[in-house]
């Protein structure tokens, strides 16, 4: 077996031809990127080629390393080179328990995804605590219980708790625009029907009637405005869905080619070296 160039650095020796336990086409793919890795002005300090052993022999070893490996503080590698079949595995059944898809920014913008309908599942919710709020009014009214007045007032607090989010601020934008409309309306609505309940629980007979036909025409209104925002939204969400889907794309596209760029480079490397040191080694044998 041979080792090449860097096997001990203390001394003037290039090669040496003998019999260890060095694994020289392994050790020598990792020397020569490192190498190029630290030499090359544009990656010095920017990228780091770090080497990790798996024992063969044990049982899940394999898997037991990668999983630490994804479960490091500092987030998993960029780019990882497996050397063999049982690590390939390894690291490809990683990936998908741990959601990181080879590179932390392809895992955050998954997450971008996944959350770019947030918007219309929030109101989609808040049509239901609307409709909630109308139903139990409604009933209230029709039989004056505590268990209807208890729902009613539960759903009125929700209510209020989905109002904080949406928009207050004045705007140009034509969807934070009919946002802002829809919350003044919904404001509305929510003192017309306290006052409903109110009158109701006084025994205000035409007070409350009065007040329930106001509620019900602002609650008409809101949901068709709801129904109009919701579908803006969805337009606009579906854009950024499809705009954020082609860059995970073209993400996963450039880590594939960096990662073939960097192996070639490798091989290119020890071939290379493979040239100039083999006079070196028939120079030693003859001298034997």
């Amino acid at each position: 077996m041979s080792t090449i160039l860097n096997d001990a650095p203390v001394t003037d020796r290039k090669s040496y031809v003998g019999i260890n336990s060095i694994d020289s086409n392994q050790s020598q793919i990792f020397n020569q990127i490192n190498n190029r890795m630290v030499t090359s002005k544009e990656t010095v300090n920017r990228i780091k080629v770090e080497e990790i052993k798996i024992p063969s022999g044990q049982a899940f070893e394999a898997e037991e390393i990668v999983s630490n490996l994804f479960q490091n503080p500092q987030g998993p590698a960029d780019i990882i080179v497996c050397m063999d079949e049982v690590d390939t595995e390894a690291v490809y059944q990683a990936v998908i328990d741990y959601n990181s898809v080879g590179k932390t920014q392809i895992k955050q913008m998954v997450e971008r995804m996944n959350s770019v309908y947030i918007s219309n599942v929030n109101l989609n919710e808040l049509s239901e605590v609307l409709s909630d709020v109308q139903n139990f009014m409604y009933k209230y009214l029709q039989v004056k219980d505590s268990e209807s007045l208890t729902n009613y007032y539960r759903a009125e607090q929700d209510y209020r708790k989905l109002l904080e989010g949406l928009n207050v601020t004045v705007t140009d934008n034509q969807i934070q625009i009919l946002e802002k409309n829809i919350r003044n309306m919904l404001d509305s609505y929510l003192a017309v029907t306290d006052e409903t309940v109110q009158a109701k629980r006084g025994q205000n007979v035409e007070k409350y009637k009065s007040s329930y036909e106001s509620a019900l025409k602002l609650y008409r209104f809101i949901n068709r405005d709801i129904s109009v925002l919701n579908s803006r939204q969805f337009k606009n969400n579906s854009a950024s869905y499809q705009t954020l889907q082609a860059a995970l794309q073209y993400l996963e596209v450039i880590s594939t080619v960096i990662l073939m760029i960097v192996m070639v480079i490798g091989l290119l490397d020890i071939y290379h070296n493979k040239i100039v040191v083999m006079p070196l080694f028939l120079v030693i044998l003859q001298k034997d």
